[in-house]
């Protein structure tokens, strides 16, 4: 492989960065919401005859999606909503910007590995809140168990951006209204924060052996030094 001039690749690449707009392939926000709703929708709880039920799992502001719920007539309980709250700087895991990672690709069709230079993905937290809706407190009981045995003390997320994505517990609530009259009829709630350290990718250029950098269908050309 030609060896490069480190400084002239990092400024070619960070003017290719800028320019690259392909970003929907890589909306880390999207994909981590839904990993969120297939884990969490995966879980299931036991009635009184014994009989394993899957729980419902949705996403968005849960008093909009209980409400629609309730309109369409097709409220079933337990019930768990998901709600994005934003985004949380994360210096601590910062790395140096004049940083270049260099990876080892695999090319299916061409059957050989290749190589990418790309700049350090930016690390940040995304704060997600999970609400149980459960008729019974026993339900409740039975559906936090099974969320909190989840985070051992962290939760893994398999993600297509990122092979370090963690989630963890940062604050439990009780939101149940204790003035309802009828304890059979009212809506237990509890909301559970979670945070999930996770990276924006940053897009990757292909190096090739003659000392080029391409990105989709720009090709620019890097000094290189014997």
């Amino acid at each position: 492989m030609t060896s490069f001039n480190v400084y002239e690749a990092r400024k070619k690449i960070l003017e290719l960065t800028k320019n690259d707009f392909n970003i929907s392939n890589r909306n880390i926000f999207k994909e981590t919401l839904r990993q969120l709703k297939s884990i969490f929708g995966s879980l299931y709880y036991t009635d009184g005859n014994n009989n394993k039920i899957k729980i419902n799992c949705t996403t968005g502001k849960q008093e909009r999606a209980v409400a629609k719920l309730i309109q369409e007539n097709n409220l079933v309980l337990p019930l768990i909503t998901i709600t994005e709250n934003g985004i949380l700087e994360n210096n601590a895991r910062l790395r140096n910007t004049n940083l270049l990672v260099h990876e080892v690709i695999w090319d299916p069709e061409d059957k050989r590995a290749k190589r990418t230079l790309s700049l350090p993905s930016r690390p940040i937290n995304l704060s997600f809140t999970v609400n149980i809706w459960t008729k019974y407190m026993e339900d409740m009981d039975m559906v936090r168990s099974s969320i909190l045995c989840m985070f051992n003390p962290y939760l893994s997320i398999d993600t297509k951006f990122s092979d370090f994505t963690v989630a963890s517990i940062s604050n439990e609530a009780d939101i149940t209204d204790p003035t309802a009259p009828d304890n059979t009829d009212r809506l237990v709630q509890k909301t559970i924060t979670i945070i999930v350290e996770t990276y924006i990718p940053q897009p990757k250029f292909l190096y090739t052996n003659t000392g080029e950098i391409k990105s989709f269908n720009t090709d620019v050309t890097i000094d290189s030094t014997t």
